[in-house]
């Protein structure tokens, strides 16, 4: 009888090394893996590594806490993440996420800013009857801030940015329920909220755009709004900057006139898609007018508003006019002050999404005190333009 022999070959050695390695991957990758970058994307604080000395009687134990740390640090996390909402956008059509809806012909859908509420941004912009239903109680608060910065003697405007729900419903998938689906194909035969606001202003000598049916004039356009964006961008932000100038009796033609490009952006969902992406947009070379942006200025602002983000100042060497001008909006607001710069010598930007009630006060005399303008624009996109009055009126004149 042939004794067997213990040894193990050079094959299997290779195998063991090759199954080592590739089970010990991820551990390694550990001691790469930016776990700052990790929580920032999650948007949670990863676990910390538990001490075993803990023993007090809320804690859930070394094991099972060990067992959180490795699911929040484990090595490759993100790429494998990003591989697998890559292969379900690309390969399969459907959405990584909740909180987007893939529509026909490419078109991209925010849905929901939260995850819980699917489709509240479809129901909350084309479901006008919570709207009309305190209708006055928003007008009222708009009307009040208009009148109140216009008396201060600026020339003062609400523009409203329409957004694909309402430009584009018929580009809605079928994922999205039917009635909120017939909402947004019936919105603009309503009419919405938002135009009676305009001829509410009007009647005041206010000042409010909403320039929805130039948007669907043009919508047809391949390149008029980016389908794979939530925002603006290209020829459909310069439309609306173009109409803001108007409205404060600036002819826009020089920057009609100027020459344009194909080229490509950075998507702006690639926190809820999971990963970065290209997108093709017609930009405008705004050169000859030597428009220059300070992204972060002036400094002061966040002295007055902790938590501002976003904002910055354009200096342009060659303007249309010597105006100043200032713009305080939500997100829609960068992406109109790139379009509206050329026609002021300077102009300041401000996302107010996040200005605090207490701040209100400060924020009006500290800082817009000290920033130059003759117009101000207040910049809101029709899914949320009516509620922000409510906030901002409470915020900066401390009514409701």
């Amino acid at each position: 009888m042939a004794r067997a022999d213990g040894r193990i070959s050079n094959k299997a050695r290779g195998l063991l090394l090759a199954m080592a390695l590739f089970l010990g991957l991820p551990a390694l990758a550990m001691l790469w893996t930016d776990d700052a970058k990790r929580a920032d994307w999650e948007n949670h604080p990863l676990a910390p590594f538990p001490p075993p000395w803990d023993r007090a009687p809320e804690s859930a134990g070394f094991f099972p806490a060990l067992d959180d740390w490795i699911d929040d640090h484990f090595g490759l996390a993100l790429p494998l993440n990003r591989l697998h909402r890559r292969m379900l956008f690309y390969g399969f059509r459907d959405s990584p996420s909740p909180q987007l809806s893939l529509g026909r012909d490419g078109f991209v859908y925010l849905n929901t800013h939260d995850a819980r509420h699917p489709n509240a941004a479809f129901t909350r912009l084309c479901d006008t009857g919570p709207v009309n239903r305190e209708y006055d109680r928003f007008a009222q608060a708009w009307l009040g801030i208009l009148e109140h910065f216009q008396d201060a003697g600026l020339r003062t405007v609400l523009g409203i940015a329409p957004t694909k729900p309402v430009v584009y419903p018929d580009r809605l998938p079928n994922s999205v329920p039917r009635a909120i689906r017939a909402a947004c194909l019936g919105y603009r035969q309503a009419p919405p909220p938002l135009r009676r606001l305009v001829e509410d202003a009007k009647t005041r000598g206010l000042r409010v755009v909403y320039p929805l049916d130039a948007f669907v004039a043009h919508r047809d356009d391949d390149n008029f709004y980016p389908r794979e964006s939530f925002h603006f961008s290209g020829q459909s932000a310069q439309l609306f900057a173009q109409t803001l100038m108007r409205e404060v009796g600036i002819d826009p033609q020089p920057i009609a006139i100027a020459p344009r490009y194909e080229g490509r952006i950075k998507a702006d969902l690639q926190k809820i898609l999971g990963f970065n992406r290209r997108i093709r947009s017609t930009q405008t070379d705004y050169g000859a007018f030597d428009t220059r942006v300070a992204y972060r200025q002036p400094d002061f602002v966040t002295t007055c508003y902790q938590r501002a983000l976003d904002f910055g100042t354009y200096e342009t060497g060659a303007p249309i006019t010597e105006r100043t001008a200032l713009i305080l909006s939500d997100s829609f607001g960068a992406f109109t002050a790139a379009h509206l710069a050329p026609a002021y010598r300077r102009l300041t930007w401000i996302n107010v999404s996040d200005l605090r009630d207490e701040e209100g006060p400060g924020f009006l005399t500290d800082c817009l005190g000290r920033i130059p303008a003759q117009d101000l624009f207040f910049v809101f996109h029709d899914g949320g333009a009516l509620w922000d009055g409510g906030r901002l009126q409470q915020t900066f004149l401390g009514t409701h």
